[in-house]
């Protein structure tokens, strides 16, 4: 199974107050995300982090990454430069090795037998490639303030109760939010 998260800010103590999350101090926040992350993804399973993941160095992340479930795939935001400076490997809670992809990321995927086309990045974008034909954006960075354009939509742990979401029900939002079948058609370079 393919999940997706963002902004978990990990050791960050301010992003309680900015993001008004409803947790007494980050050692609780930090061992809900853990819980929430593990209850729901398999060993097995793949994870898109679309970036913000902790606040700290090297070590820190390797202490967060190592309790935690999957298949790690890591597209970094503006808070990941800190422990992404080392070029050490990461392993997460299943021994697998930690992929660090580019910012910008093509996802291409199965999904109930049809070929699923996702664009993944920390930052919400207003087009994307082949936006136009029905693919998929993927972002954090707004904490669930910023409603997705079209066919996108935060995958942060704000806006999916602290958890992260699986691409079905991410593409089922998306498609409940703004249908494929219901977007403007062009003729002749007209839209009817």
């Amino acid at each position: 199974m393919i999940w997706l998260t963002a902004d978990q800010h990990h050791n960050h103590a301010n992003i309680l107050r900015f993001c008004n999350r409803p947790f007494e101090n980050i050692k609780v926040m930090d061992e809900t995300f853990i819980y929430n992350w593990n209850i729901l993804v398999s060993p097995d399973d793949t994870v898109y982090q679309l970036g913000d993941f902790v606040m700290g160095d090297h070590e820190e992340a390797d202490r967060y990454f190592r309790r935690l479930y999957g298949k790690i795939m890591v597209v970094p935001g503006g808070h990941d430069y800190r422990w992404l400076r080392r070029k050490k490997p990461f392993y997460s809670l299943s021994g697998r090795a930690i992929q660090i992809l580019p910012p910008l990321y093509n996802l291409k995927a199965r999904l109930n037998n049809e070929k699923v086309f996702a664009v993944l990045c920390h930052y919400s974008m207003r087009t994307w490639d082949r936006s136009h034909y029905g693919s998929v954006h993927f972002f954090g960075h707004s904490h669930n303030r910023l409603e997705g354009h079209g066919r996108s939509c935060d995958v942060g742990v704000d806006a999916w109760e602290y958890c992260p979401v699986s691409l079905k029900d991410a593409i089922a939002f998306i498609d409940v939010k703004q249908p494929w079948e219901d977007r403007p058609k062009r003729r002749n370079g007209n839209v009817r």
